[in-house]
């Protein structure tokens, strides 16, 4: 009995896991907006919030590999609903790092006057963010 809890603890139902992320997600892009420093901040805040749910995933796949008491059929879904969902984490985390790197070279030309690059990233940045 023991086992099949550890089962169902371990399990996670990938397709409520991706509606709540892309919910979080949402959330998270309706804060960076005000100031570029506030748009920084919130940048910073949003990847720390991934980065934490990455961690808390690729902990629980590290644990189900090392269990050797699950049956072999219920780790390996298990690891795929894992790896499904790091699997989409990862690029969704390198956006955000593109995000926040782009506000912060905006903050540095603004800071130090160099206003051509400012306009250009800031086009770039209403335009699509993390892409310039």
């Amino acid at each position: 009995m023991s086992q099949i809890t550890s089962v169902q603890e371990l399990k996670i139902d990938f397709d409520q896991y991706h509606t709540d992320l892309v919910a979080d997600l949402q959330r998270w892009n309706n804060a960076i907006d005000g100031t570029i420093a506030n748009r920084v901040f919130q940048a910073f805040c949003a990847l720390n919030r991934l980065h934490l749910k990455i961690v808390f995933i690729e902990r629980r796949k590290v644990l189900v590999e090392r269990m050797s008491s699950l049956p072999t059929d219920a780790r390996a879904e298990i690891l795929s609903e894992y790896e499904r969902l790091l699997a989409l984490m990862y690029p969704m985390r390198e956006w955000y790092e593109t995000i926040r790197d782009d506000y912060r070279a905006l903050q540095t030309a603004q800071s130090n006057g160099d206003w051509e690059t400012a306009r250009e990233l800031e086009e770039e940045l209403d335009l699509e963010p993390g892409h310039v």
